[in-house]
């Protein structure tokens, strides 16, 4: 068999990440106009726990994304790292609505970030068929 010589690096869409940006932007923005307006109210409190909570969630979509490496599945995000070998994969599943999840030999099934690309499922079915 060929090498895989398909796309390896899965990340999330640049426009998901503008949407969270332009809501952190407006969070922050919200907070700082009300906390000048009345002080330390609960709707300021409340859009600076948005704020915060918007920052968490943008780190996360930026650090997240699956590498198709040479004999493993790398899954990296903002809480940590999985590592499927290839030899432990036994099938990929995508169903509409859910996202992509690896069958593993042992019965298990591992999901994957639900935001890392279209066709991922695809691309793991072509490098799970070749040598590389």
């Amino acid at each position: 068999m060929s090498p895989y010589a398909g796309r390896r690096v899965f990340r999330s869409a640049p426009w998901l990440l503008g949407v969270l940006t332009a809501v952190e932007v407006l969070f922050t923005a919200g907070a700082w106009w009300l906390y000048r307006l009345q002080g330390l109210a609960l709707p300021t409190v409340i859009l600076a726990g948005l704020a915060v909570f918007g920052i968490v969630a943008l780190m996360d979509t930026a650090t997240r994304r699956v590498v198709l490496g040479s004999d493993a599945v790398h899954v990296t995000g903002l809480w940590g790292r999985r590592r499927y070998a290839k030899r432990e994969i036994v099938g990929v599943s995508e169903e509409k609505g859910g996202p992509p999840a690896l069958k593993l030999a042992d019965g298990r099934w591992a999901k994957l970030p639900p935001d890392v690309g279209h066709h991922v499922a695809n691309s793991i079915r072509a490098w799970l068929t070749t040598d590389s």
